[in-house]
């Protein structure tokens, strides 16, 4: 049920006795046994109750006795209740507290049967050389560079300043080389509104959790990734969090990672603990952290519904006022999901919709240009942090089994985090060549975030290796000043 802020605590603490209590004034409404634990008020310490959830059985009305489709049955339930409700409030003289009453069920939880709920693990054989490779970091002297050799996955597209499809041709020297900032998102604290995350997986055993955030009603527990994917091998949330501070698989490995479950502990992902989950975080950084550079990234999609956009987009606002927040939204690999309908907003200036772009930088999920801010990150062929198929016995996992490529904008909206949007949207259009007119040479190409390492910090003899299959029209069109 929607927004009621403006009526303070005092009146959903009456209303919740009236649903639990025996004798309660709202007894006669059906709730999930036991009562108590079927109530939620989702609300904030500074922006007071945001929405009030009831728990229901599904089948009420079937075990009355009734025919109806499920949907009928639902719709007529809901009915019954804002009606009950409406009656209690006007018993006592006061307001109807809800812009809106709607239900929000779960989806039920993709579940796969047999041996399609694995995946047949590939052989050492199969996987090129630079995954089988350790990462090895060389610091450059006298220089605020690194490089990371044998990078996995998209790693060395964000720091080649030039077209694709001349890395693909380069020296293994420095096609598989990531060039890089040292201590990579140190002071900035990254929010990852997800599935929850699991840190026990080898790629984030030196990641710096600062704390957790559970979403729901259902209690959860922290270091758990309730993964909602029908793909067990793929912890959603936990890879997320690897693209960000991941030892192999991250860019911003010295910031602070606060995990935030948006799933409850039954696994339910729905608008009541994604709301909760937001509410808390918004809270947390108020309290914790409003003195450091914040960045809450928000990667899962939910089902648009008009009155649920609308609390999305309230709460998008009150993010917006904060100062040190900049709050990042993958775009989605099919409809856009509601919060990143809200980039549409002019008033958003400090929210970021990232699209996923193909190997040649064209756009492969979810181009909108009524978002104010949108840029692109890698987002096919991504490394990301995988779980090993549970049947493999412990001594013949190898490391190359904690990884495995994956395509979407979840994977491509934590890149660059630690950037200002202007110089992120700035440096993401550096690489596209254009006419004498100022348009683009290729029009499928989008501007795919990039580092900003020119390559005259790279090593001579890199940047020696890289030169050399590039024209030097091109490298005198891209030339850019850092």
């Amino acid at each position: 049920m929607q927004r009621a802020s403006a009526h303070g605590e005092p009146l959903f603490e009456s209303l919740d006795r009236a649903l639990v209590r025996p004798g309660g004034a709202l007894r006669r409404i059906p709730l999930l046994p036991p009562r108590r634990n079927s109530v939620f008020q989702i609300k904030s310490i500074y922006l007071g109750v945001w929405a009030y959830t009831i728990l229901v059985p599904r089948n009420y009305y079937s075990l009355k006795g009734t025919d109806r489709r499920a949907s009928e049955a639902l719709q007529k339930l809901l009915e019954d209740i804002n009606k009950i409700l409406q009656i209690y409030f006007k018993a006592k003289k006061k307001p109807y507290p809800f812009e809106g009453c709607f239900f929000d069920s779960s989806p039920i939880p993709k579940t796969s049967r047999g041996e399609e709920w694995y995946q047949v693990p590939a052989t050492d054989s199969g996987w090129p050389e630079w995954w089988k490779g350790e990462r090895n970091e060389k610091s450059l002297s006298d220089s605020d560079i690194d490089i990371s050799r044998n990078a996995l996955g998209e790693l060395p597209s964000l720091s080649w300043p030039w077209p694709q499809q001349y890395r693909s041709k380069s020296a293994h020297r420095v096609k598989y080389s990531y060039y890089h900032y040292k201590e990579p998102g140190k002071g900035v604290v990254v929010y990852v509104l997800d599935s929850g995350v699991d840190p026990d997986t080898p790629d984030l055993e030196d990641a710096n959790f600062q704390d957790w955030i559970l979403g729901g009603l259902f209690p959860s527990e922290e270091r758990t990734d309730i993964n909602f994917s029908s793909d067990m091998l793929s912890p959603h949330g936990t890879a997320v969090a690897g693209k960000i501070a991941g030892e192999r698989t991250g860019i911003a490995q010295k910031a602070e990672i606060m995990a935030a479950s948006c799933a409850d502990g039954h696994g339910q992902l729905q608008t009541s603990t994604v709301l909760d989950c937001f509410l808390k975080t918004y809270d947390h950084v108020r309290k914790h952290n409003s003195n450091k550079p914040c960045v809450i990234n928000f990667s899962i999609y939910l089902p648009s519904q008009k009155a649920r956009d609308a609390l999305y987009i309230d709460i998008m606002n009150e993010f917006n006022k904060l100062k040190n927040v900049v709050f990042v939204q993958s775009a989605g690999n099919g409809r856009p999901p509601p919060v990143a309908i809200a980039a549409s907003d002019p008033r958003l200036t400090r929210f970021i919709v990232a699209g996923a772009a193909t190997q040649q930088d064209h756009n492969a999920f979810q181009f909108n240009n009524s978002f104010v801010n949108m840029v692109w990150g890698p987002g096919t062929s991504i490394s990301a942090i995988a779980f090993p198929d549970p049947r493999i016995p412990e001594h013949l996992i190898s490391n190359y089994m904690d990884y495995r490529l994956v395509v979407g904008t979840s994977y491509a909206s934590p890149t660059r985090v630690d950037d200002a949007i202007s110089k992120l949207k700035e440096l993401s259009h550096v690489r596209i060549r254009k006419d004498r007119n100022g348009k683009p040479l290729d029009p499928k190409q989008v501007p795919v975030a990039w580092n900003g390492i020119s390559d005259t910090s790279w090593p001579l003899e890199d940047r020696k290796a890289a030169r050399e299959n590039i024209p030097a029209k091109i490298r005198t069109e891209l030339e850019v000043k850092t």
